[in-house]
C-alpha cells in the first residue's frame, strides 16, 4: 500500500485528492487544511456533483449563498452543486477537513473542471 503526503497548494492552503490514487470510480473525497485565522479565498460552485464536507479539527464559519453559520469539530455540511460555497477559519489552529464529492450513481466530474470560482463577498468579514 503507497502513503500520500498532502500536496501544496496556493494561499498556504494543503489539499489532498485520492479519487486517482484510491481508483475511485464515483467519489472524488479530499482531505484539506487551512491555516489559523484564514480563509478559501474563493467562492465556487459545481455543474453536476453535490459535496459533503466533514469537519475534522478547528472552526470557523462555512457559507451557502447567503446562509452564512458557525462550523466546528463533527459538523457536516452537504453542499447542492449550485450552492455557492466558503470556509473560513477563525480558530487559532490549524482546521482540517474532508471533502466528499459525488454525483447520484456515478461521479461524472472529479477535478476542478467542474468547479467555477465567483467573486463573493464573505458575510464573515
Amino acid at each position: 500500500m503507497k502513503y500520500f503526503s498532502p500536496l501544496p497548494t496556493a494561499y498556504g492552503r494543503n489539499i489532498l485528492f485520492l479519487k486517482d490514487a484510491t481508483k475511485a470510480t464515483g467519489t472524488e473525497i479530499s482531505f484539506n487544511s487551512l491555516p489559523p485565522q484564514t480563509e478559501q479565498p474563493y467562492f465556487h460552485i459545481h455543474r453536476k456533483n453535490e459535496e459533503t464536507y466533514i469537519i475534522l479539527k478547528g472552526f470557523g464559519f462555512f457559507q451557502v449563498d447567503e446562509d452564512c453559520f458557525s462550523i466546528k469539530e463533527g459538523s457536516v455540511i452537504r453542499v447542492a452543486p449550485q450552492g455557492k460555497r466558503g470556509i473560513c477559519n477563525s480558530s487559532d489552529e490549524t482546521m482540517i477537513y474532508m471533502v466528499i464529492q459525488s454525483k447520484e450513481n456515478s461521479l461524472e466530474e472529479h477535478t476542478s473542471a467542474d468547479g467555477e470560482r465567483l467573486p463573493v463577498e464573505p458575510k464573515w468579514r
